[in-house]
């Protein structure tokens, strides 16, 4: 994150001055997009109860132990088991769990999560606007954008219906940027977090199944890889449900009015614009994977067959 920190600056600084408001259309649509926050709410506070759980397993375990011992193995030079050094280096270990889970793993899921819902409200709201175009409702709905872009399209003149419709494509035509944008920023996240979704599937699995283990590691195994599969079900629903969005846009340009214009060359633009906008963005991972629920399906399986492995050569060596 702090390497694509500029890129990330960007895409928020588009997100403040380009994107249009969540509520603008519920003079039109009374639901809007609200399913779909409330969904991602309810994710956020398992994910956060999840770590939160992670956190407390790994922490509490040395308590329950006839020997000192400490949340994660460590080496030092001096004999820690003391009273006055095994207190600090304990808490000491404790803070930077919570630093890396809650605050660095959470936050970095919880802001993807963020971005990408935000983004696929923005293919939804374009959607409804491509609905109402050369109806009644367009003129109210323009007035607004008028007032979000401070510009009032003098050049087109008096015809709304051509100013309306640049309106809608300059919007979509600014989403397409900010996915290309996106995915840039978060391809490093993303192909690590396809890697580590495979390790910790599989190793948390692993860990789960094996007789040899304590009831906390065995408990922190189980949640580590819950965790982790929320964590690929984040970028997979969301980049799903992006190009889903993406993906209704031309069915709702070609539902609405267009073919009552009167001005020929209008239509051609709209056919034009129907031609341009089936070109769905795609959250991705370097252009290897897709987020999407196929690409969640083969991660799955492909943890799966590591996980097999590690039985099989586990079985082997015991015999």
């Amino acid at each position: 994150m702090a390497y694509k920190s500029k890129e990330l600056k960007h895409l928020l600084d588009m997100i403040s001055t380009n994107f249009w408001p969540s509520d603008m259309l519920d003079k039109t649509n009374k639901n809007s997009f609200n399913g779909l926050y409330k969904a991602g709410f309810v994710f956020m506070i398992l994910m956060a109860i999840t770590g939160q759980i992670f956190t407390t397993v790994i922490m509490v375990q040395p308590v329950f132990f006839s020997e000192r011992t400490l949340p994660f193995p460590c080496v030092l030079p001096v004999d820690w088991s003391n009273t006055y050094i095994y207190v600090p280096v304990y808490i000491i270990q404790v803070i930077v769990m919570q630093l890396a889970v809650c605050v660095g793993v959470l936050g970095t899921d919880f802001l993807i999560l963020a971005l990408c819902t935000y983004t696929a409200n923005q293919y939804y709201l374009l959607q409804r606007c491509f609905l109402v175009y050369n109806t009644s409702e367009m003129k109210e709905i323009n007035q607004e954008l008028t007032i979000l872009s401070k510009d009032g399209m003098k050049r087109y003149g008096n015809c709304l219906e051509k100013e309306y419709l640049f309106r809608c494509v300059k919007h979509h035509t600014m989403l397409i940027r900010f996915n290309k944008d996106f995915n840039k920023t978060f391809n490093p996240i993303e192909i690590g977090q396809l890697i580590n979704n495979v390790l910790g599937v599989c190793l948390g699995t692993f860990i789960f199944s094996r007789d040899d283990v304590s009831i906390y590691q065995s408990a922190a195994a189980i949640i580590y890889s819950i965790g982790f599969v929320m964590q690929l079900g984040i970028d997979c629903v969301m980049g799903n449900e992006m190009w889903y969005q993406a993906s209704l846009i031309p069915d709702c340009l070609f539902q609405s009015n267009w073919k009552a214009l009167e001005s020929k060359e209008l239509k051609k633009d709209v056919l034009f614009i129907l031609q341009n906008t089936q070109k769905f963005p795609q959250f991705t991972a370097y252009g290897v994977y897709d987020m999407n629920m196929t690409s969640f399906i083969k991660v799955l399986k492909v943890a799966f067959s590591a996980y097999t492995f590690l039985i099989n050569v586990s079985n082997t060596s015991k015999k």
